[in-house]
């Protein structure tokens, strides 16, 4: 008898340590599964903060260019006030007391975004060095293509009858052609 007691004690602890393989089997699983649940849980949500931070911080970039985006854009032409622009460019003409004749504005033809300006004027050179210098330095993206400046000489009579002859006043023609940013 004692070796059948001996093997009854032998199959309930084999049994025995069978069952707890078994159950500490089922459990690993259990948190192993759990952990991978938790693991894709977290990956989720860190995903969506990271989208929400990224939409906030778009945010405050949109918010905080705004006012450089509107700077820039007074740099562009709008196609629909180019009269607004040519206004403008007539009253730079007259500030450095050179009267202006615009004689085209054309959208360029390989860029549908450039205007083409020519205009021509009259003055004295310096005079006419400050409308270019006025223009190159505007606050619109604009590049100047041509100038052409021509002397002319007219006469000045003297008011005094009896004195020296006619004076000769040096007059300045220019014809400039500039290209400049538009948007339609």
């Amino acid at each position: 008898m004692p070796l059948k007691r001996t093997y009854i004690l032998f199959f309930i602890i084999l049994g025995s340590a069978v069952a707890s393989v078994l159950v500490f089997s089922f459990v690993f699983r259990v948190i192993k599964h759990k952990n991978e649940h938790s693991s894709a849980i977290m990956e989720s949500i860190d995903i969506k903060t990271n989208k929400k931070d990224s939409i906030i911080l778009l945010r405050k970039t949109i918010t905080d260019t705004q006012l450089q985006s509107q700077v820039l854009s007074s740099y562009i032409v709008r196609n629909n006030s180019v009269d607004t622009f040519i206004g403008w460019l007539e009253n730079e003409g007259s500030t450095s007391h050179v009267p202006i004749s615009v004689k085209s504005v054309e959208l360029s033809k390989t860029n549908k975004n450039i205007l083409t300006v020519v205009f021509t004027g009259q003055g004295d050179f310096s005079n006419i060095y400050q409308l270019i210098s006025l223009l190159e330095n505007a606050p619109y993206q604009l590049s100047i293509k041509r100038v052409f400046l021509n002397k002319t000489l007219t006469k000045e009579a003297d008011n005094v009858k009896g004195s020296t002859p006619s004076s000769s006043r040096s007059a300045w023609d220019v014809e400039i052609s500039f290209d400049v940013i538009s948007t339609e």
